[in-house]
């Protein structure tokens, strides 16, 4: 066996943060949608040896192979859930193309890729249902990632409601190469109990419809990661004078800011700006996952 994903990169469009649960853990509400780049993950099986992890790629050097990698956890949570499910050992090779901690997947979304290969390899029948709460244990954005597709993200990750018709979209993002920790963001919220997400137009494959109701919605955790990093509000800037970007805002936790383009030369011409002004940041454009 040899299977191959990609793990897409998951942008949030935006965040609310609207509660807190007795145990700690925040209430979002999120509308998030994925960039076609990411990493790529093959797992192959092995006839003798251990499950075991390499990692290559531009962003490798940041992250460990070890038992404290999400991918690699994923595949030990799988075994103790479903045992005997898979035959023999794994190795699992990420190769490593989006920044860490960055607000745009990265593990969760490695750990999303994994899950969905193992249950397509497994000699059992495994419920949608079950990998997602089995992922929901490596992370409030693994649920999200499994679906790779277009969704209301709310609760602690656990509530996906599919979005469709999304107009055709296309997205740069933008790192300035500064990682930001997702604890001290939230630590740093001055308020949990935000307003909720207004009601989605019926008509959101209408451009100035879903434009229209993003303009009238946040990322609750801006304010505070820009206080981290002020890079995140300069490239928000940048952006806002770009007459051909329709929308931007920073995406999860920061530090990573997505700008969203109705044509793919117009993405694409801006990431070629921002690599010409910020050599040193990370700048990628994409199409929208529809």
């Amino acid at each position: 066996m040899k299977i191959h994903r990609v793990a897409y990169a998951k942008i949030n469009l935006n965040l609310h943060v609207v509660g807190r649960r007795a145990d700690g853990y925040h209430e979002l509400q999120s509308l998030v949608v994925f960039g076609q780049m990411g990493d790529t993950l093959k797992i192959t099986s092995q006839d003798v040896g251990v499950d075991r992890l390499s990692i290559d790629g531009p962003f490798a050097h940041f992250l460990s192979a070890g038992e404290d990698n999400l991918a690699l956890e994923a595949l030990k949570k799988f075994r103790q859930k479903w045992p005997g499910a898979l035959s023999g050992p794994m190795h699992i090779h990420l190769k490593k193309n989006l920044p860490v901690a960055s607000g745009i997947g990265g593990g969760s979304a490695d750990a999303a890729a994994v899950l969905s290969i193992l249950k397509d390899q497994a000699n059992i029948d495994i419920i949608d249902d079950e990998l997602y709460a089995l992922g929901l244990e490596l992370g409030a954005d693994v649920p999200v990632c499994l679906a790779g597709k277009s969704a209301i993200m709310a609760g602690i990750g656990e509530k996906i409601t599919p979005v469709f018709d999304l107009p055709k979209l296309f997205c740069v993002l933008v790192n300035p190469m500064k990682s930001v920790s997702t604890a001290k963001v939230f630590a740093n919220l001055e308020r949990t109990d935000n307003a909720p997400l207004p009601p989605m137009p019926k008509d959101i494959s209408t451009l100035s419809n879903f434009i229209g109701w993003l303009n009238d919605t946040r990322n609750d955790l801006e304010q505070a990661a820009c206080k981290i990093v002020p890079e995140i509000e300069q490239i928000l800037v940048e952006f806002n004078r770009d007459q051909h970007c329709i929308f931007t805002r920073m995406s999860g936790s920061g530090a990573s800011v997505v700008a969203l383009y109705a044509t793919e030369t117009g993405a694409d011409n801006a990431a070629l700006d921002l690599r010409k002004k910020w050599p040193h940041y990370w700048v990628q454009s994409a199409p929208i996952v529809r």
